[in-house]
């Protein structure tokens, strides 16, 4: 177990801000966790009196076991991480999303003159027109398409099931 004077030089240790101000001729020092202030003629003066008045606050505290009444400095409080982590994640997520817009900007106005009738159109031209090279050529090379699409149509099947297997409704039996 620490002691009390282990423990103040520990949070004596602790890095707190410090805010400067002079009014009147005069340096005020406030740390705004504890709240302490001191002020002195100089600035000399003035840090040494908020250092003697941080730490009787301090051992004052700790002799009260008043520890948890201390206010640690927001450099080292435990939420700050989690707080810089969010601050950061949030930043990524709006480039994320900027550069989802623009990719979704470009891609429609690439695509600007496609239509889905268009699409199909095309498309089932394709098709019409492979198959009508298919049913033209002779029986071998027909059968070499064919096997080739086997051997595709194989390669593929693990995939295919995997799939199948993943739209099916919960509880269906094959």
């Amino acid at each position: 177990m620490k002691t009390v004077d282990k423990k103040l030089a520990e949070l004596d240790a602790l890095p707190y801000d410090v805010i400067v101000r002079r009014a009147d001729g005069r340096y005020h020092l406030v740390i705004a966790e504890l709240p302490l202030v001191a002020d002195g003629a100089t600035l000399a003066a003035a840090h040494d009196e908020l250092l003697r008045r941080k730490t009787a606050l301090l051992r004052g505290l700790l002799e009260a076991g008043a520890e948890d009444s201390i206010e640690l400095p927001r450099a080292t409080h435990p939420a700050r991480p989690l707080a810089l982590f969010a601050a950061k994640a949030a930043i990524v997520c709006a480039f994320v999303a900027l550069a989802a817009a623009f990719t979704a900007k470009t891609v429609i106005r690439e695509a600007g003159g496609l239509s889905v009738s268009r699409l199909v159109k095309r498309n089932a031209s394709m098709l019409a027109s492979e198959a009508e090279r298919f049913s033209s050529a002779p029986p071998e090379v027909k059968a070499e398409r064919l096997k080739r699409v086997r051997a595709v149509a194989d390669e593929l099947r693990p995939y295919a099931d995997e799939v199948r297997r993943a739209w099916e409704p919960k509880g269906a039996k094959r």
